[in-house]
């Protein structure tokens, strides 16, 4: 089969900066491609210096950039090790840091052109059910109050690294497996139709 850039840069130029092959995040159809990269070429405006979050269309042949805050700009920095894309293409899940708050997840409509926040660290994978409603995730913040797993250890009580469930159409956070005493939670993947949610702990 044919092999096809996905960082393609403005005006057919060679992108000027590295391009992450391991995050990457593909729809079924393999129309839309979320992708990680320090190019500041790939798109009009791309300021930060840093690492961005980018959607590659295939079919229109287009990029673009995904990790802008909710007021416009930039993110300072994201975590490319952390990308996922909805089945259809319009939501992406990703990690970012957003000064004076610390690393947060964020979840991208790139239709009607809006960035939610979701409250807390995270850090870790991403999972997000086909249709972008829920989005997964892990976190060592007590996010809430029935989340009080700590971890006693050398250093002292540490918290648990919990898995979270964000539900993008209600608002709502809730928690999810908690693993209990030093047991940790990492987000795997959801079933087809979000009901199901697999977590790993160690």
């Amino acid at each position: 089969g044919a092999v096809e850039d996905v960082n393609v840069a403005l005006a057919g130029a060679v992108p000027n900066g590295e391009t992450y092959r391991d995050a990457v995040s593909v729809t079924p159809d393999g129309r839309y491609i979320a992708f990680a990269s320090r190019a500041s070429n790939l798109v009009v405006g791309d300021a930060n210096g840093g690492d961005d979050i980018f959607v590659r269309d295939r079919l229109l042949r287009t990029i673009d950039l995904i990790s802008v805050p909710g007021a416009g700009g930039q993110f300072p920095s994201v975590d490319w090790r952390a990308i996922v894309i909805s089945e259809d293409g319009n939501f992406v899940a990703f990690h970012a840091n957003k000064p004076p708050a610390s690393d947060s997840t964020f979840i991208r409509d790139r239709q009607a052109g809006v960035t939610t926040a979701i409250k807390g660290a995270a850090s870790g994978p991403l999972a997000m059910s086909r249709d972008g409603r829920w989005v997964a995730f892990s976190t060592t913040d007590n996010l809430l109050l029935e989340d009080q797993g700590l971890c006693a250890g050398s250093g002292g009580a540490t918290p648990t690294l919990d898995t979270y469930i964000f539900d993008r159409t209600t608002g709502q956070l809730s928690l999810e497996g908690p693993m209990g005493g030093c047991g940790s939670g990492l987000a795997g993947d959801f079933s087809a139709d979000g009901r199901f949610l697999s977590i790993e702990g160690f």
